[in-house]
């Protein structure tokens, strides 16, 4: 990508039809945009559950014992927050990436869509508007959530 074009991409993510349950980036350039430097992308993932042998007390042990760790030491990816809904059985994710280009990174480490048995049935790609940090008891995001505490909700 040449400078010019940096941090003027729209990524959205796109699921392809077949049974690899691959899903590709589709990158499209915008003549303007207000990219660059700070300019970050945010995706967002969801399943539900309801068709899937996975429950979301199954995936918080998926979580404890490698997801968070893999996803941890993710080239490009500053944060990756899951959330659940136990009673709907919804499962689903936030990206924050560096770039639309490193995005394609997650399925290196993902195992996830063979532990549902099928795609998310919700995805979205985003260009990050803005962001705030507010004052909070918790210092650091990493290793907080219920999952990790090995609770249930």
């Amino acid at each position: 990508m040449t400078p010019s074009v940096r941090g003027c991409v729209d990524s959205t993510l796109d699921f392809m039809c077949s049974t690899s349950w691959r899903v590709r980036l589709r990158r499209r350039s915008h003549s303007v945009c207000r990219g660059g430097v700070g300019a970050m992308y945010l995706s967002i993932v969801m399943w539900d559950l309801k068709k899937s042998e996975a429950t979301v007390e199954s995936l918080r042990e998926y979580l404890r014992d490698y997801a968070v760790d893999a996803y941890s030491a993710l080239d490009g990816m500053r944060l990756k927050a899951w959330f659940s809904d136990s009673a709907r059985q919804l499962w689903g994710a936030v990206y924050l990436w560096d770039s639309p280009e490193q995005m394609p990174g997650l399925y290196k480490v993902s195992r996830v869509i063979d532990l549902i048995g099928y795609p998310p049935t919700s995805v979205g790609g985003f260009t990050l508007e803005a962001t705030a940090e507010g004052k909070s008891v918790h210092e650091t995001l990493a290793g907080l959530g219920i999952a990790l505490e090995g609770g249930t909700q």
